[in-house]
């Protein structure tokens, strides 16, 4: 065989090796979205910080809440919510006993480096605001940032507080 051939034969083969494996990108390390898919439950962890997400005496509030309601709608999941301080749910986060954070996250927070953080739903007063999910879990990262992207003007308007 030619060393033209060879080569040839070569990048075909790395070509094929490519586009087969990353067919099923992104992919969730633990099977986050899956689990949520097939159990129908999404186990929320909040932290109370108004206007963000604020559930008292059964009254519940916020842009991030109405988030998460709009989120299970359109999933058709049912919705958990685990109430915890940041650092309580980041522990969470990581052994993925919850599988998504609110607590009015920001561009400053100390967790960035736990978990996985949406790319910025909101930038208020210079300050940009995400949502977190556990640490690889990257198909279930990318629904939720879709599902954000999809609903931005909605999400404009729970901000501006219209209905």
């Amino acid at each position: 065989m030619s060393d033209t051939i060879k080569i040839l034969f070569l990048f075909c083969n790395l070509v094929m090796i490519v586009t087969f494996t990353s067919c099923s990108i992104p992919k969730d390390i633990h099977g986050t979205l899956e689990k949520i898919n097939k159990d129908k439950v999404l186990k929320i962890g909040y932290s109370n910080h108004p206007p963000f997400i604020q559930i008292k005496n059964g009254d519940s509030t916020g842009i991030e809440y109405k988030i998460m309601l709009a989120l299970g709608e359109e999933m058709g999941v049912h919705l958990i919510f685990i109430e915890g301080t940041e650092a309580v749910l980041i522990e969470k986060i990581e052994k993925y006993e919850i599988d998504i954070i609110i607590a009015g996250l920001n561009s400053d927070s100390p967790w960035k480096s736990k978990a996985g953080f949406t790319n910025p739903y909101a930038k208020i007063n210079g300050k940009d605001y995400s949502i977190a999910v556990p640490p690889g879990e990257n198909a279930f990262l990318v629904h939720v940032e879709k599902f954000i992207n999809r609903n931005k003007e909605k999400i404009k308007s729970w901000i501006n507080d219209k209905p």
